[in-house]
Protein backbone atom coordinates (compact mmCIF):
# COMPACT_ATOMS: atom_id res chain seq x y z
CA UNK A 1 0.00 0.00 0.00
CA UNK A 2 1.38 3.55 -0.41
CA UNK A 3 2.04 6.03 2.45
CA UNK A 4 0.93 9.01 2.69
CA UNK A 5 -0.25 11.70 4.71
CA UNK A 6 -3.32 12.26 6.67
CA UNK A 7 -3.53 15.82 5.66
CA UNK A 8 -2.06 18.40 3.16
CA UNK A 9 -0.26 20.65 4.99
CA UNK A 10 0.60 23.86 2.83
CA UNK A 11 1.90 27.29 4.54
CA UNK A 12 -0.84 29.01 4.52
CA UNK A 13 -3.37 26.46 5.48
CA UNK A 14 -4.64 26.22 8.60
CA UNK A 15 -6.42 23.06 8.60
CA UNK A 16 -5.23 20.61 11.06
CA UNK A 17 -5.83 16.92 11.92
CA UNK A 18 -4.50 17.18 15.47
CA UNK A 19 -7.40 17.52 17.11
CA UNK A 20 -7.96 20.08 19.49
CA UNK A 21 -11.32 22.03 21.28
CA UNK A 22 -14.26 21.97 18.90
CA UNK A 23 -14.77 25.77 17.22
CA UNK A 24 -17.71 27.58 16.06
CA UNK A 25 -17.61 30.60 13.88
CA UNK A 26 -17.87 33.80 15.96
CA UNK A 27 -19.57 37.27 14.61
CA UNK A 28 -16.51 37.36 11.69
CA UNK A 29 -13.79 38.79 10.98
CA UNK A 30 -12.16 42.45 11.58
CA UNK A 31 -12.80 44.53 9.50
CA UNK A 32 -16.28 43.14 8.15
CA UNK A 33 -14.37 39.62 6.30
CA UNK A 34 -16.57 36.45 6.06
CA UNK A 35 -16.71 34.05 8.96
CA UNK A 36 -17.36 30.97 7.27
CA UNK A 37 -15.18 28.96 4.75
CA UNK A 38 -15.26 27.59 1.75
CA UNK A 39 -13.42 24.43 1.09
CA UNK A 40 -11.76 23.77 -2.19
CA UNK A 41 -11.83 19.94 -1.92
CA UNK A 42 -9.13 18.86 -5.07
CA UNK A 43 -9.89 14.45 -5.55
CA UNK A 44 -7.00 12.59 -7.06
CA UNK A 45 -5.83 9.43 -7.44
CA UNK A 46 -2.94 8.11 -5.14
CA UNK A 47 0.50 6.99 -6.57
CA UNK A 48 0.12 3.62 -6.41
CA UNK A 49 -2.59 4.08 -8.72
CA UNK A 50 -1.18 6.39 -11.37
CA UNK A 51 -0.81 4.38 -14.66
CA UNK A 52 -4.95 3.87 -13.86
CA UNK A 53 -5.33 7.19 -14.02
CA UNK A 54 -3.75 8.07 -16.89
CA UNK A 55 -5.13 5.70 -18.61
CA UNK A 56 -8.79 7.16 -17.56
CA UNK A 57 -7.82 11.15 -18.89
CA UNK A 58 -7.62 12.12 -14.99
CA UNK A 59 -4.96 14.04 -14.89
CA UNK A 60 -5.91 16.91 -13.74
CA UNK A 61 -7.69 15.12 -11.16
CA UNK A 62 -11.15 12.78 -10.86
CA UNK A 63 -14.44 14.08 -12.43
CA UNK A 64 -17.57 12.92 -10.81
CA UNK A 65 -16.23 11.98 -7.60
CA UNK A 66 -19.08 11.62 -4.76
CA UNK A 67 -17.61 13.96 -1.62
CA UNK A 68 -19.50 13.58 1.70
CA UNK A 69 -18.98 16.21 4.34
CA UNK A 70 -20.08 15.87 8.17
CA UNK A 71 -19.51 18.60 11.01
CA UNK A 72 -18.76 17.24 14.74
CA UNK A 73 -22.25 17.22 15.80
CA UNK A 74 -24.45 17.07 12.61
CA UNK A 75 -26.37 14.83 11.22
CA UNK A 76 -26.51 15.56 7.67
CA UNK A 77 -23.97 14.83 5.49
CA UNK A 78 -23.41 17.60 3.11
CA UNK A 79 -22.73 15.82 -0.49
CA UNK A 80 -20.97 17.72 -3.74
CA UNK A 81 -19.03 16.42 -7.04
CA UNK A 82 -16.20 17.12 -8.54
CA UNK A 83 -15.91 19.05 -11.45
CA UNK A 84 -13.75 18.34 -14.34
CA UNK A 85 -11.09 19.04 -12.68
CA UNK A 86 -11.81 16.80 -9.82
CA UNK A 87 -12.92 19.72 -7.41
CA UNK A 88 -15.51 20.15 -4.67
CA UNK A 89 -16.62 22.98 -3.32
CA UNK A 90 -18.62 23.03 -0.06
CA UNK A 91 -19.51 27.12 0.63
CA UNK A 92 -20.21 28.80 4.32
CA UNK A 93 -18.00 26.22 6.25
CA UNK A 94 -18.22 26.75 9.85
CA UNK A 95 -15.28 26.47 12.14
CA UNK A 96 -15.16 23.42 13.73
CA UNK A 97 -14.62 19.53 13.23
CA UNK A 98 -14.88 17.44 9.88
CA UNK A 99 -15.20 13.86 8.26
CA UNK A 100 -14.75 14.20 4.87
CA UNK A 101 -15.02 10.90 2.54
CA UNK A 102 -14.43 10.57 -1.50
CA UNK A 103 -15.55 7.82 -3.45
CA UNK A 104 -15.91 7.15 -7.33
CA UNK A 105 -16.92 3.94 -9.73
CA UNK A 106 -16.11 3.21 -13.18
CA UNK A 107 -19.03 3.37 -15.20
CA UNK A 108 -19.44 0.62 -17.70
CA UNK A 109 -18.69 2.95 -20.61
CA UNK A 110 -15.36 4.36 -18.57
CA UNK A 111 -14.59 0.63 -18.15
CA UNK A 112 -14.12 -0.75 -21.60
CA UNK A 113 -11.97 -3.72 -21.97
CA UNK A 114 -11.05 -3.83 -18.07
CA UNK A 115 -13.17 -4.43 -14.99
CA UNK A 116 -15.57 -2.06 -13.02
CA UNK A 117 -12.93 -0.09 -10.64
CA UNK A 118 -13.91 1.48 -7.37
CA UNK A 119 -11.51 4.31 -5.45
CA UNK A 120 -11.57 5.72 -2.44
CA UNK A 121 -10.33 8.07 0.23
CA UNK A 122 -11.31 10.03 3.19
CA UNK A 123 -9.88 12.10 6.59
CA UNK A 124 -10.69 14.04 9.61
CA UNK A 125 -9.58 17.48 9.92
CA UNK A 126 -10.27 20.67 11.62
CA UNK A 127 -11.33 24.07 10.19
CA UNK A 128 -10.01 26.61 12.03
CA UNK A 129 -9.60 29.67 9.53
CA UNK A 130 -12.24 31.44 7.37
CA UNK A 131 -12.31 31.78 3.65
CA UNK A 132 -10.78 29.58 1.05
CA UNK A 133 -9.16 26.48 2.49
CA UNK A 134 -7.90 24.21 -0.05
CA UNK A 135 -8.55 20.28 1.07
CA UNK A 136 -6.71 17.57 -0.89
CA UNK A 137 -7.42 13.78 -1.21
CA UNK A 138 -5.97 10.94 -3.09
CA UNK A 139 -8.15 7.73 -3.50
CA UNK A 140 -7.15 4.44 -3.36
CA UNK A 141 -8.39 1.98 -6.09
CA UNK A 142 -9.93 -1.29 -5.38
CA UNK A 143 -7.87 -4.84 -4.82
CA UNK A 144 -9.76 -8.11 -5.93
CA UNK A 145 -7.23 -10.59 -5.28
CA UNK A 146 -8.17 -12.73 -2.27
CA UNK A 147 -10.12 -12.67 1.01
CA UNK A 148 -12.32 -10.16 2.14
CA UNK A 149 -14.12 -9.10 5.29
CA UNK A 150 -17.40 -8.87 3.77
CA UNK A 151 -20.39 -8.53 6.68
CA UNK A 152 -19.99 -7.66 10.50
CA UNK A 153 -22.52 -7.70 13.10
CA UNK A 154 -21.97 -5.92 16.20
CA UNK A 155 -25.84 -5.47 17.08
CA UNK A 156 -28.01 -6.98 19.69
CA UNK A 157 -31.23 -6.62 21.25
CA UNK A 158 -31.95 -3.53 23.79
CA UNK A 159 -30.97 -5.28 27.34
CA UNK A 160 -34.56 -4.62 28.48
CA UNK A 161 -36.35 -7.12 25.92
CA UNK A 162 -33.88 -9.65 26.45
CA UNK A 163 -33.71 -9.33 30.19
CA UNK A 164 -30.12 -8.25 30.02
CA UNK A 165 -27.13 -7.58 27.78
CA UNK A 166 -27.33 -10.42 24.45
CA UNK A 167 -24.36 -10.26 22.09
CA UNK A 168 -24.23 -14.33 21.38
CA UNK A 169 -25.97 -13.83 17.66
CA UNK A 170 -23.40 -10.98 16.87
CA UNK A 171 -21.29 -12.77 13.45
CA UNK A 172 -18.82 -11.69 10.87
CA UNK A 173 -18.66 -13.14 7.26
CA UNK A 174 -15.83 -13.54 4.82
CA UNK A 175 -15.58 -13.71 1.32
CA UNK A 176 -12.99 -15.07 -1.58
CA UNK A 177 -12.39 -12.27 -3.87
CA UNK A 178 -10.23 -14.49 -6.06
CA UNK A 179 -10.37 -16.78 -8.81
CA UNK A 180 -8.58 -19.17 -6.70
CA UNK A 181 -10.24 -21.76 -4.49
CA UNK A 182 -8.47 -20.31 -0.56
CA UNK A 183 -8.17 -22.43 2.25
CA UNK A 184 -9.06 -20.69 5.87
CA UNK A 185 -6.90 -23.37 7.84
CA UNK A 186 -4.81 -21.21 10.59
CA UNK A 187 -5.90 -18.27 9.57
CA UNK A 188 -6.20 -15.34 12.10
CA UNK A 189 -9.45 -12.97 12.80
CA UNK A 190 -8.93 -9.83 15.73
CA UNK A 191 -9.63 -6.94 16.68
CA UNK A 192 -7.31 -3.59 17.04
CA UNK A 193 -7.08 -1.53 19.61
CA UNK A 194 -10.36 1.07 21.09
CA UNK A 195 -10.24 3.63 18.75
CA UNK A 196 -12.37 6.61 20.87
CA UNK A 197 -10.99 8.73 23.78
CA UNK A 198 -11.67 7.08 27.17
CA UNK A 199 -9.85 6.69 30.67
CA UNK A 200 -7.65 4.85 31.24
CA UNK A 201 -6.37 5.32 27.45
CA UNK A 202 -6.90 8.13 26.19
CA UNK A 203 -6.51 8.99 22.47
CA UNK A 204 -2.66 10.58 23.20
CA UNK A 205 -1.80 7.42 25.06
CA UNK A 206 -2.56 4.92 22.28
CA UNK A 207 -1.43 6.70 19.18
CA UNK A 208 1.43 4.62 18.64
CA UNK A 209 -0.60 1.62 18.44
CA UNK A 210 -3.47 3.45 16.17
CA UNK A 211 -0.66 4.91 13.50
CA UNK A 212 1.90 2.32 12.96
CA UNK A 213 2.62 1.35 9.49
CA UNK A 214 4.15 -1.91 10.82
CA UNK A 215 1.24 -3.39 11.79
CA UNK A 216 -2.24 -4.36 13.90
CA UNK A 217 -2.05 -4.09 17.79
CA UNK A 218 -4.28 -6.65 19.57
CA UNK A 219 -5.27 -8.66 22.08
CA UNK A 220 -8.54 -10.53 21.39
CA UNK A 221 -7.76 -12.76 18.70
CA UNK A 222 -9.15 -15.65 17.79
CA UNK A 223 -7.85 -19.22 14.72
CA UNK A 224 -9.67 -21.21 12.30
CA UNK A 225 -9.03 -24.89 12.80
CA UNK A 226 -6.91 -27.19 10.31
CA UNK A 227 -3.84 -27.00 9.51
CA UNK A 228 -3.50 -27.49 5.86
CA UNK A 229 -5.99 -28.24 2.99
CA UNK A 230 -8.81 -28.76 5.50
CA UNK A 231 -11.18 -25.75 5.18
CA UNK A 232 -11.31 -24.59 1.98
CA UNK A 233 -13.19 -21.15 0.56
CA UNK A 234 -14.23 -21.54 -3.18
CA UNK A 235 -14.22 -18.59 -5.51
CA UNK A 236 -16.91 -16.47 -4.94
CA UNK A 237 -18.17 -18.07 -1.77
CA UNK A 238 -19.23 -16.57 1.75
CA UNK A 239 -18.37 -18.09 4.72
CA UNK A 240 -20.62 -17.72 8.16
CA UNK A 241 -18.54 -17.09 10.95
CA UNK A 242 -21.34 -16.99 14.20
CA UNK A 243 -20.49 -15.94 17.75
CA UNK A 244 -22.68 -18.86 18.70
CA UNK A 245 -24.11 -21.28 15.57
CA UNK A 246 -27.70 -21.71 17.14
CA UNK A 247 -31.07 -20.19 16.60
CA UNK A 248 -31.31 -16.96 18.02
CA UNK A 249 -34.76 -16.16 17.78
CA UNK A 250 -36.67 -17.98 20.55
CA UNK A 251 -34.53 -15.25 22.46
CA UNK A 252 -35.51 -12.22 20.10
CA UNK A 253 -37.14 -11.86 17.34
CA UNK A 254 -35.65 -9.72 15.77
CA UNK A 255 -32.41 -12.23 16.17
CA UNK A 256 -30.87 -14.77 13.42
CA UNK A 257 -31.41 -18.27 13.00
CA UNK A 258 -27.39 -19.28 13.21
CA UNK A 259 -26.96 -22.93 13.28
CA UNK A 260 -26.05 -23.03 9.78
CA UNK A 261 -22.85 -21.50 10.22
CA UNK A 262 -19.41 -22.63 8.66
CA UNK A 263 -17.94 -22.05 12.06
CA UNK A 264 -18.68 -20.39 15.52
CA UNK A 265 -16.33 -18.24 17.96
CA UNK A 266 -16.45 -20.49 20.49
CA UNK A 267 -18.98 -21.83 23.06
CA UNK A 268 -19.77 -20.38 26.35
CA UNK A 269 -22.49 -21.39 29.59
CA UNK A 270 -23.23 -24.25 27.84
CA UNK A 271 -24.20 -22.91 24.21
CA UNK A 272 -22.36 -24.96 21.58
CA UNK A 273 -23.20 -26.88 18.15
CA UNK A 274 -21.48 -29.72 17.89
CA UNK A 275 -21.91 -30.11 13.95
CA UNK A 276 -19.89 -26.11 13.40
CA UNK A 277 -16.42 -26.34 14.37
CA UNK A 278 -15.43 -23.92 16.49
CA UNK A 279 -12.68 -21.48 16.27
CA UNK A 280 -9.34 -21.13 18.69
CA UNK A 281 -9.20 -18.14 20.98
CA UNK A 282 -4.95 -17.46 20.85
CA UNK A 283 -5.69 -14.25 22.03
CA UNK A 284 -4.93 -12.36 25.55
CA UNK A 285 -8.96 -11.79 26.21
CA UNK A 286 -11.45 -13.96 25.36
CA UNK A 287 -13.69 -13.78 22.04
CA UNK A 288 -16.62 -15.22 23.55
CA UNK A 289 -17.09 -14.91 27.43
CA UNK A 290 -20.22 -15.27 29.57
CA UNK A 291 -21.33 -11.57 31.39
CA UNK A 292 -23.89 -11.64 33.78
CA UNK A 293 -25.09 -14.99 33.44
CA UNK A 294 -25.46 -14.42 29.31
CA UNK A 295 -23.20 -15.26 26.63
CA UNK A 296 -21.47 -12.47 25.29
CA UNK A 297 -19.57 -11.90 22.42
CA UNK A 298 -16.68 -9.18 22.49
CA UNK A 299 -17.36 -8.19 18.87
CA UNK A 300 -17.42 -3.98 18.64
CA UNK A 301 -17.86 -0.97 16.14
CA UNK A 302 -15.25 1.26 16.55
CA UNK A 303 -12.45 -1.52 17.18
CA UNK A 304 -10.56 -2.24 13.22
CA UNK A 305 -11.39 -6.04 12.56
CA UNK A 306 -8.58 -7.39 10.81
CA UNK A 307 -7.67 -11.12 9.11
CA UNK A 308 -4.25 -12.50 8.55
CA UNK A 309 -2.11 -15.08 7.76
CA UNK A 310 -1.64 -18.08 10.27
CA UNK A 311 1.14 -17.12 12.98
CA UNK A 312 1.54 -17.56 16.81
CA UNK A 313 0.25 -14.60 18.44
CA UNK A 314 1.69 -16.09 21.96
CA UNK A 315 5.17 -15.78 20.20
CA UNK A 316 4.73 -12.00 19.81
CA UNK A 317 6.50 -9.63 22.14
CA UNK A 318 4.13 -7.19 23.95
CA UNK A 319 4.64 -3.60 22.05
CA UNK A 320 2.01 -1.73 24.21
CA UNK A 321 0.57 -1.57 27.24
CA UNK A 322 -2.48 0.50 27.88
CA UNK A 323 -3.80 2.38 30.91
CA UNK A 324 -4.89 -0.93 32.41
CA UNK A 325 -1.15 -2.49 31.98
CA UNK A 326 -2.52 -4.95 29.32
CA UNK A 327 -0.31 -6.04 26.77
CA UNK A 328 -1.10 -5.78 22.85
CA UNK A 329 1.03 -7.65 20.39
CA UNK A 330 1.63 -6.16 16.50
CA UNK A 331 0.07 -8.29 13.84
CA UNK A 332 2.65 -7.74 11.26
CA UNK A 333 1.81 -5.81 8.49
CA UNK A 334 2.70 -8.57 5.92
CA UNK A 335 0.49 -11.12 7.76
CA UNK A 336 -2.73 -9.28 7.29
CA UNK A 337 -4.94 -9.99 4.77
CA UNK A 338 -7.94 -7.52 5.08
CA UNK A 339 -8.77 -4.59 7.81
CA UNK A 340 -11.93 -3.27 8.11
CA UNK A 341 -12.92 -0.06 9.98
CA UNK A 342 -17.07 -0.33 11.29
CA UNK A 343 -17.89 3.06 13.00
CA UNK A 344 -21.74 4.30 13.62
CA UNK A 345 -21.63 7.72 13.92
CA UNK A 346 -24.23 9.60 15.90
CA UNK A 347 -24.79 13.55 15.65
CA UNK A 348 -23.70 13.60 18.79
CA UNK A 349 -21.07 11.38 19.53
CA UNK A 350 -18.12 13.90 20.45
CA UNK A 351 -20.22 14.42 24.00
CA UNK A 352 -21.96 11.01 24.05
CA UNK A 353 -19.60 7.96 23.11
CA UNK A 354 -16.04 9.98 23.50
CA UNK A 355 -14.14 11.59 20.77
CA UNK A 356 -12.91 9.17 17.88
CA UNK A 357 -9.09 9.09 17.93
CA UNK A 358 -7.22 9.93 15.06
CA UNK A 359 -6.41 7.91 13.36
CA UNK A 360 -8.03 5.22 14.20
CA UNK A 361 -5.44 2.81 12.30
CA UNK A 362 -2.73 3.44 10.07
CA UNK A 363 -4.14 4.20 6.29
CA UNK A 364 -2.08 2.11 4.49
CA UNK A 365 -4.80 -0.56 6.35
CA UNK A 366 -7.70 1.39 5.90
CA UNK A 367 -7.69 4.62 4.87
CA UNK A 368 -11.15 5.77 6.78
CA UNK A 369 -13.37 3.98 8.63
CA UNK A 370 -16.88 3.80 7.43
CA UNK A 371 -20.53 2.38 8.08
CA UNK A 372 -21.99 5.90 8.64
CA UNK A 373 -25.28 6.73 8.82
CA UNK A 374 -27.25 9.92 8.70
CA UNK A 375 -29.35 9.51 12.11
CA UNK A 376 -29.94 10.48 15.05
CA UNK A 377 -29.74 8.61 18.60
CA UNK A 378 -33.85 7.65 18.59
CA UNK A 379 -32.17 4.74 16.26
CA UNK A 380 -29.36 3.72 18.04
CA UNK A 381 -30.87 -0.27 18.12
CA UNK A 382 -31.77 -0.54 14.39
CA UNK A 383 -31.34 -4.03 13.21
CA UNK A 384 -28.31 -3.26 10.81
CA UNK A 385 -24.76 -4.66 10.04
CA UNK A 386 -21.81 -3.85 7.79
CA UNK A 387 -21.65 -4.89 5.14
CA UNK A 388 -19.06 -4.70 2.07
CA UNK A 389 -20.31 -3.21 -1.34
CA UNK A 390 -21.12 -4.89 -4.49
CA UNK A 391 -18.61 -3.96 -6.89
CA UNK A 392 -19.27 -5.96 -10.07
CA UNK A 393 -19.87 -9.55 -11.08
CA UNK A 394 -17.26 -11.28 -13.37
CA UNK A 395 -17.92 -15.18 -14.07
CA UNK A 396 -21.37 -15.60 -12.45
CA UNK A 397 -19.21 -14.94 -8.92
CA UNK A 398 -19.72 -11.75 -7.03
CA UNK A 399 -16.66 -9.28 -6.47
CA UNK A 400 -16.90 -6.75 -3.15
CA UNK A 401 -15.10 -3.58 -3.31
CA UNK A 402 -12.32 -3.32 -1.49
CA UNK A 403 -10.60 -0.11 -2.00
CA UNK A 404 -8.79 0.39 1.81
CA UNK A 405 -11.67 2.72 2.49
CA UNK A 406 -14.32 1.33 4.73
CA UNK A 407 -16.20 5.01 4.54
CA UNK A 408 -16.92 3.65 0.48
CA UNK A 409 -16.61 0.19 1.02
CA UNK A 410 -19.33 -0.67 3.55
CA UNK A 411 -22.76 0.46 4.01
CA UNK A 412 -25.04 -0.04 6.84
CA UNK A 413 -28.07 -2.80 6.18
CA UNK A 414 -30.36 -5.38 7.77
CA UNK A 415 -28.58 -8.10 8.07
CA UNK A 416 -27.97 -11.22 5.36
CA UNK A 417 -26.47 -13.91 7.68
CA UNK A 418 -24.66 -16.25 5.57
CA UNK A 419 -25.78 -14.79 1.77
CA UNK A 420 -24.24 -11.46 0.15
CA UNK A 421 -26.90 -8.69 0.23
CA UNK A 422 -28.99 -8.15 -3.07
Amino acid sequence: MTKRSVCTVMATLLVACSGGERQVAGPGEPGGGPSTATLQVSVGVADADSELADRLGWTSGVPGAEVQLLRNGSATWQVAETDADGVATFENVLKSRYRIFAGRTLSSAEAVGEPIRAFGDGMTFDVTSVGDVPVELRMLADRTDGLVISEVSTWSPPPAETSGTYTAARYLELHNNSSQTLFLDGMLLGQSVWTRESLPTPCAASLQARSDPSGVYARRIIQFPGSGGEYPIQPGETVLVAGIAIDHTPVHPQLFDLSDARFELGQTAGADNPAVPNMLDVGFDPFVETTGGQPGVVLSASNAVFLAEPLDPQSLPFEYRDGNGRGWVRIPAASLVDVMVPETLWPDFDQQQGVPCIPAIHPSFDRYEGGFLETGLETTTARLTYQRVLLRMEGGRAILQDANTSAVDIEMRPPTPGTLPN
